[in-house]
């Protein structure tokens, strides 16, 4: 269930909290990427079995689904155990279905995996969720 990016140079990234540069390998996972202190990103439920919920993306690689080991547990039985990651990759956040039963539902088009905007909303299972980027 892994992703692997095909990009294998390293990026010099400046680091905010000291105003050093840092190299930041982007070989292998997302995973390595890191999402900078100044930029918040959230997931609102807006429908759904937990209508109000707000999760803050804390990782660079953020799985969506009803089972428990899910980064984001959701109670909404037509979503699938696993169902979608929210990826931070390359300065980007990116929604990628994980094969699920349902699909991913991204403003209205299914997708398997398209970059995110602030205000996108994104239909898992019966899940009504809105995703937001506050900027510190």
């Amino acid at each position: 269930m892994g992703y692997t990016s095909p990009i294998t140079k390293d990026i010099a990234m400046p680091n905010n909290s000291d105003g050093e540069t840092r190299v930041v390998s982007r070989k292998g996972r997302p995973g390595d990427s890191i999402i900078p202190p100044t930029v918040r990103p959230v997931l609102k439920v807006l429908a759904g079995a937990s209508e109000g919920r707000t999760f803050r993306i804390e990782s660079a690689e953020t799985t969506i689904g009803r089972s428990q080991e899910a980064d984001i547990h959701l109670d909404d039985e037509a979503m699938s155990r696993f169902h979608a990651q929210i990826l931070f990759h390359n300065m980007e956040f990116r929604i990628k279905d994980l094969e699920s039963a349902n699909g991913t539902i991204l403003n209205g088009s299914e997708v398997s995996e398209y970059a995110l905007r602030h205000n996108d909303k994104i239909m898992v299972g019966e899940t009504m969720l809105l995703f937001t980027i506050d900027r510190i």
